[in-house]
């Protein structure tokens, strides 16, 4: 059996680089959603609707830094400076590209970068603060929606390949597919095409899954989504988790109702630490005893970061010696061939305690 586990840099390169890398995450939403095309009059002047409308586009990424603001002073101080800095570049530029903008905001949106999501959700959670965990999942949500429908749907062709070349025509016990990725380019890449490919949710104990769709499920492929999914709905009573449709537009966060209970759902977004989560550890298990009989492991635009190695290790730690791996990565413009390779070697070798095969001609060279 061949066992394919995607990271985030997979759907980054699926959906042209839209989509953000984990570290970019809600961070960069100011950069991909809030740039609008402005409407203008006979001389050139921006006219107030189109204002608003940028305005609107930008309060969420508002929203996410006042939550941010409770935890690290550094965020709380700089909030006014940013909210200043959009205001000056609906007023005075042609449409606002923040980033380029003004370099203190490039500068400052490095800043942030530290903060990684995994490691702020894990002070919130923490401080048992649970309406800004909300706060931060509502976010993600609408970060990854609104890239994945502007750019990954348009462009999302090395998905579609990949199921061609490396699922398409083989039996569903012969592969099977893990993602720690939020959006759902990969699994309705090969929906509506001629070789129509489905995939399907583990299903468990604790939670059952209703897909909306109808989709003939019998003869589809696995997938474990470990950290959950933006188009997975969960009613908190009943625990029956709702598949919707993956082109869902970002305003309608909260607003879907379970059928049974009329009790308000939102996304499953997971996070790897967060103690009230009762389906990882399940989705975890089964995972990990579907790689115990791999023969081949392909780890595909995964960064494996600290917040996430507590959970690989347990997810990998009865892979079989005779099971050959391979990390598919990609070294940046001001990296390293050599030692790039290198860090990625020893990094996957410490943890998986095997030797490990390391490609760094991307995704797209992989696909093709």
């Amino acid at each position: 059996m061949e066992i394919f586990i995607f990271g985030a840099g997979a759907s980054h390169a699926a959906s042209n680089k839209n989509i953000p890398l984990g570290a970019d995450l809600c961070w960069d939403y100011a950069n991909t959603c809030c740039g609008p095309i402005f409407e203008r009059d006979n001389y050139g002047n921006i006219l107030s609707s189109s204002i608003e409308e940028a305005n609107k586009l930008f309060e969420p990424f508002i929203r996410f830094l006042l939550i941010l603001g409770n935890y690290y002073p550094y965020v709380k101080k700089e909030i006014v400076k940013i909210e200043e800095a959009n205001k000056m570049a609906l007023q005075y530029l042609p449409p606002p590209t923040l980033a380029k903008y003004s370099g203190n905001y490039s500068d400052w949106i490095k800043e942030g970068k530290k903060y990684c999501v995994d490691e702020f959700i894990t002070k919130i959670i923490d401080s048992n603060n649970y309406d800004d965990l909300e706060g931060i999942k509502r976010f993600i949500f609408e970060h990854i929606v609104e890239t994945s429908n502007y750019w990954g749907y348009q462009s999302n062709n090395l998905y579609e390949k990949f199921v061609d070349k490396y699922i398409y025509g083989k039996k569903p016990e012969e592969v099977k597919v893990i993602s720690f990725n939020f959006d759902t380019l990969l699994e309705y890449s090969k929906v509506h095409s001629k070789k129509k490919t489905f995939f399907k949710y583990h299903l468990n104990e604790t939670f059952n899954f209703i897909d909306e769709h109808g989709f003939d499920l019998s003869n589809a492929y696995t997938i474990y989504k470990l950290h959950g999914s933006v188009h997975w709905w969960c009613c908190p009573d009943c625990q029956i988790v709702h598949i919707n449709s993956p082109f869902l537009d970002k305003d309608v966060y909260g607003s879907f109702s379970c059928d049974k209970c009329k009790t308000s759902m939102t996304p499953m977004i997971l996070a790897p630490r967060e103690a009230s989560n009762k389906l990882l550890p399940r989705l975890l298990d089964k995972a990990k005893k579907e790689l115990e009989k791999a023969r081949k492991i392909y780890i595909i635009g995964y960064s494996l970061p600290k917040y996430d190695k507590e959970e690989f290790t347990c997810l990998c730690e009865n892979i079989s010696e005779n099971t050959e791996i391979t990390i598919i990565d990609v070294f940046g413009e001001n990296e390293s061939f050599a030692s790039k390779y290198t860090e990625i070697k020893d990094k996957y070798s410490d943890i998986l305690k095997k030797k490990v095969n390391v490609d760094l001609g991307g995704f797209e060279k992989f696909v093709l």
